[in-house]
């Protein structure tokens, strides 16, 4: 090679490629642009790959070897930079083959627009087939702005999907990169997907040329791609790592769509790849956890991208099939605090209100709670997710009233929601109140009061009932009375003593919303909300009946309760019902389990009969689900078999016994109104008749 310095230093890792090597580097050797050099990185191959490098450096003084240990293709690239001695740098991978222009015309490219950084497209290759595809893009040339060259600041909402982060399709300055020391990552794979999205933060200038210059091997088994089963981790530190340095530039809120749409289509692309359960495992689980809290939050928040919102529910879908659909919305729910109560005063009473598309109720409950005669209470607004003005009418409420806290977040159930309101509360007690019910003025200041003096863990109280329309009021009549307790019950008890009594009397209510309960009790009991579930609250009430030292009942009706269409209460039985029990049994099977031996006879014996309740009432719901739909994926897979023997088979062998038993009637029947069974009849009366003398 002659003195000078090349225009393009072209940098290649090699590692056992022997295959396709040849075809690749005579694709660089016949570029049109002849003042480059040819950084072969051998990265400790152990097939032909050496000679057939060698060979190339024999005949081309552009050639140069450059022999190393094997470290992977990322410490490769970085060394072949270190080594580069051109203008420019190009990364080609060892088993692409590429246009004969591809170098002069981005180097043109480069000059014309005095660009840091020129990209250009690709085709991909399936070498099975021996046919090139178009199925993914390299180039997405309709979101780029309409001038010859850009920066991030022209896309900021598209700038990450432009060009996938393959190196092989972009032109650097190498002075470009000495300057902001952007280097490839050293991950086992996914290892470019930094250094391709640093350098579109970074560059001063970017342009494109329109063209597919390189041909991109698929199903050659020699691609990073292959090896991604083996550490699936990988793209989540590369994403993690941009994001650090899109949050060091102070670029987070200007690009943190286009991040979060990276995000999202990475995550799906890398879980359906992947093609590996235990590796897909991993992934949902490194997402849970706190390391990759900043990409876990992008699930969060819906786009208005059907594309994106396709990678965003299959995600979703993967993480409820592996842990189960309480995980999924966990995974989704980052709650963030839009409104902070200004009241410093310490509260007595925390009031919960979770809210989900309740913008036609949800300012009468408030209101029942902001004229309570307690005035030391805080209010703690959910909003879940809702589609409606919901939130509006919160933040409109939080304005007004110093008491009042708003947090939203993604659509994650009632029971996240209210365990939510768990961990945010501070008063000395916690209630929970339904977004479209209402509460009496005067009812916390004497609950509380009894609960205080009373020194107790959980205060039961009554409700009435109240119907949008008189038609509901006739189909759902016996709901008018229904939260009419008919026993008294005095004195204070420990929870599993009151909840017997309440159960021998028809008196059990599970219903979350008619307790007051001690915050300090639900914090050291640990007792939380089954997530992810309908019905949740017989769980819940179970569990703080059971760990409960101290409750009362006060006869009081002081909740109202709205009866409308489209609550649980009043929904049809879905496979979401049937399966909530049953979640619920297992949650409240486990707590006896743990109390086994513990409780007098008596007790025990109605304890158990409530979980018992629970598994029947599990198998009910499954038998009213209308024209016998069973949607199986409802239930997670950890419960599906067990679901299936302890309840479907159970309710569908009944119905089957059921149905048997009405064709043998029907056949009895049928058999009756014969000719021949009348006439047999006839024949043998005379014969019945001496039988009966005889036995008399």
């Amino acid at each position: 090679m002659n003195d000078s310095k090349p225009i393009v230093s072209v940098i290649v890792p090699i590692y056992n490629a022997e295959r396709y090597l040849e075809e690749c580097l005579e694709s660089i050797q016949g570029q049109t642009l002849r003042d480059i050099e040819v950084l072969c990185m051998d990265d400790g191959s152990t097939d032909e790959s050496l000679a057939i490098e060698r060979r190339f450096e024999q005949r081309d003084a552009r050639f140069r070897v450059i022999e190393r240990n094997h470290e992977g293709a990322a410490a490769a690239r970085n060394a072949g930079l270190q080594a580069a001695q051109g203008e420019y740098v190009v990364f080609f991978d060892c088993d692409d083959f590429f246009d004969p222009e591809t170098l002069e015309r981005a180097v043109c490219n480069a000059q014309r627009n005095h660009s840091d950084v020129v990209l250009f497209g690709g085709r991909f290759f399936d070498t099975q087939k021996q046919s090139y595809t178009t199925d993914e893009a390299c180039l997405a040339v309709e979101l780029l702005p309409e001038t010859e060259s850009f920066t991030w600041q022209d896309v900021p909402q598209n700038l990450f999907q432009i060009i996938n982060p393959a190196p092989w399709t972009k032109l650097v300055r190498k002075g470009f990169l000495d300057d902001t020391g952007i280097l490839f990552q050293i991950i086992p794979n996914t290892n470019d997907l930094y250094f391709s999205y640093a350098i579109l933060v970074e560059a001063n200038r970017i342009s494109v040329e329109n063209a597919s210059f390189v041909s991109y091997r698929v199903a050659a088994g020699t691609s990073t791609q292959d090896r991604k089963k083996r550490d699936p981790l990988c793209f989540l530190e590369a994403m993690q790592k941009l994001w650090s340095l899109i949050c060091e530039k102070g670029r987070e809120s200007l690009l943190g769509e286009s991040f979060q749409k990276m995000v999202l289509s990475n995550t799906a692309y890398n879980l359906r790849t992947v093609n590996d359960v235990s590796a897909q495992a991993a992934i949902v689980d490194a997402l849970r956890s706190d390391d990759f809290s900043s990409l876990r939050k992008q699930f969060s928040a819906p786009l208005a991208n059907d594309q994106m919102e396709g990678y965003r529910n299959y995600v979703l879908g993967i993480v409820g099939n592996l842990h189960g659909q309480s995980a999924a919305r966990c995974f989704t729910s980052f709650p963030s605090l839009l409104a902070s109560r200004t009241d410093n005063a310490a509260p007595l009473v925390s009031i919960v209100i979770p809210v989900y598309n309740a913008e036609a109720f949800v300012g009468q409950t408030i209101d029942s709670v902001v004229g309570q005669t307690l005035q030391n209470i805080e209010i703690i607004c959910i909003d879940d997710g809702s589609t409606d003005d919901s939130l509006s009418v919160l933040l409109q409420y939080a304005k007004r009233d110093p008491r009042i806290s708003v947090y939203t977040q993604g659509n994650s159930g009632l029971s996240h929601t209210r365990n939510l309101g768990i961990e945010k509360a501070h008063g000395t007690y916690i209630y929970f109140l339904d977004s479209d019910d209402l509460i009496k003025p005067s009812a916390l200041e004497e609950l509380a009061a009894q609960a205080e003096q009373e020194e107790l863990d959980l205060l039961f109280f009554d409700a009435d009932s109240f119907y949008e329309s008189d038609e509901l009021e006739t189909k759902f009549s016996s709901y008018k009375e229904y939260y009419h307790r008919k026993k008294g019950y005095q004195g204070v008890l420990n929870g599993p003593a009151l909840a017997s009594q309440m159960y021998k009397n028809g008196d059990y209510l599970p219903s979350a919303c008619l307790y007051l309960m001690r915050l300090e009790f639900l914090k050291n009991e640990g007792v939380r909300f089954v997530e992810g579930i309908v019905h949740e609250d017989n769980a819940f009430t179970f569990a703080c009946m059971m760990k409960a030292r101290r409750a009362a009942h006060n006869p009081l009706r002081a909740y109202l309760r709205r009866v409308r269409e489209g609550s649980t209460m009043t929904s049809k039985k879905t496979m979401h019902h049937a399966y909530g029990y049953y979640a619920c049994w297992k949650s409240m099977s486990a707590i006896l389990f743990e109390r086994a031996g513990e409780l007098p006879y008596e007790d025990e014996e109605a304890m158990t009969s409530l979980v018992a309740a629970a598994l029947d009432s599990s198998r009910k719901s499954f038998a009213g689900i209308s024209g016998n739909k069973y949607d199986y994926n409802v239930v997670p897979l950890k419960d599906r078999a067990a679901f299936k023997v302890n309840v479907a088979e159970n309710v569908i062998r009944e119905k089957k016994l059921s149905s048997d038993n009405k064709k043998l009637k029907k056949r009895i029947d049928s058999l009756k109104n014969s000719r021949s069974f009348k006439a047999a009849r006839a024949i043998s009366a005379p014969l019945r008749a001496a039988k009966k003398i005889i036995r008399k």
